[in-house]
């Protein structure tokens, strides 16, 4: 049951979801059963008040709106990449300690 517990509060850690589900835990023949309910007024009250909004700052001075919002939008497209550089399964350019940028660079080569 704690184990449970603790996964269910690790899930709903995120901002305000404790506020828009309704969670009861208790225990059947030995086991935990776990029902949840999804509280239609609150969810709605966060999603009028909270959730969605954004204020966007561009440098970008001759950017359209639209091109704001598809460059914020495409944010995740970057972190993305990045995480795949990073991840040894994947594409990986670590260690990279060989000291010289020729050196460096044959190996993003040989890895990329």
């Amino acid at each position: 049951m704690a184990g449970v517990r603790n996964t269910v509060a690790g899930s709903l850690k995120a901002r305000h979801l404790m506020e828009v589900f309704e969670i009861h835990m208790s225990a059947h023949a030995g086991l935990p059963r776990l029902t949840s309910r999804f509280l239609t007024a609150a969810g709605r009250d966060r999603q009028r008040t909270l959730l969605g909004k954004a204020l966007l700052f561009p440098d970008q001075a001759s950017w359209s709106d639209a091109e704001i919002v598809r460059g914020d939008r495409s944010q995740h497209q970057v972190g993305s990449a990045f995480r795949c550089l990073k991840s040894p399964h994947h594409v990986s350019l670590r260690p990279q300690r060989h000291g010289t940028d020729p050196k460096d660079r044959v190996q993003v080569f040989a890895c990329v």
